[in-house]
């Protein structure tokens, strides 16, 4: 992980959840789960560029079943 990409993940003596890909930081993401309105928001804000989003996309997917099932589900990149 490069110095600008830590100081984005640890945060103080918060480490933010991070997206890897083959072992190298990428991003990090929040899931935001509103019961009561049955959604759930996945955000990706990407630290580097990937050079294919599916398998990012499948991975969202299987995390959203998991940790909201029955929500609508919403997946969003940011950079």
């Amino acid at each position: 992980m490069t110095d600008e990409q830590r100081k984005a993940v640890c945060v103080g003596a918060l480490t933010k959840p991070s997206l890897l890909v083959d072992g190298r930081v990428h991003g990090v993401w929040t899931l935001k789960h509103d019961r009561k309105a049955g959604r759930a928001e996945l955000t990706v804000e990407l630290l580097a560029p990937l050079a294919d989003e599916e398998p990012v996309r499948q991975e969202a997917a299987r995390l959203l079943a998991f940790a909201a099932d029955g929500a609508d589900h919403v997946l969003r990149f940011t950079r």
